[in-house]
């Protein structure tokens, strides 16, 4: 299948389609269907956003317990999934709702930082560094990065 937004060089790619052995055919995709995948990227964008705000919150709650481990775990957790989602918008349907997600990616980051600087079993300074800077790579605003 081609984007359509390649239907206006078809005629130059015509001489290597026609190349394609068979079963291969080549279909042109209906322009609608930029405007649904963007809908569903949208979808995933808010669905992770939601999640990784969940494990934050959950991630807050057993740091303020000092409950290192769990901290850090559910702080990665919500890293992982705001992490999917934007890598799979790549280019950003809408640069607001990215930006906000990576603003929660940077507190995700500081906080995980945080929770690796407390004594305990996943005291680990190089890590806790490297998660700061990535929340400054986020947010080069944040003042906890």
């Amino acid at each position: 299948m081609l984007p359509h937004r390649l239907k206006q060089h078809q005629p130059s790619l015509k001489h290597f389609l026609d190349t394609l052995p068979s079963p291969f055919e080549v279909i042109m995709d209906d322009p609608r269907m930029d405007e649904g995948l963007k809908e569903d990227l949208m979808g995933l964008l808010d669905f992770s956003t939601s999640k990784a705000q969940e494990f934050k919150k959950t991630g807050n709650e057993a740091f303020a317990n000092t409950n290192q481990l769990d901290a850090i775990t559910n702080y990665q957790h919500g890293i992982t999934v705001l992490r999917q989602a934007l890598y799979k918008m790549k280019n950003g349907v809408d640069g607001e709702k990215v930006h906000a997600a990576e603003k929660i990616l940077a507190v995700l980051y500081a906080n995980c930082s945080a929770a690796k600087m407390m004594p305990g079993e996943g005291h680990d300074p190089v890590r806790a560094k490297q998660d700061g800077e990535k929340a400054i790579e986020f947010d080069p605003l944040y003042a906890k990065g």
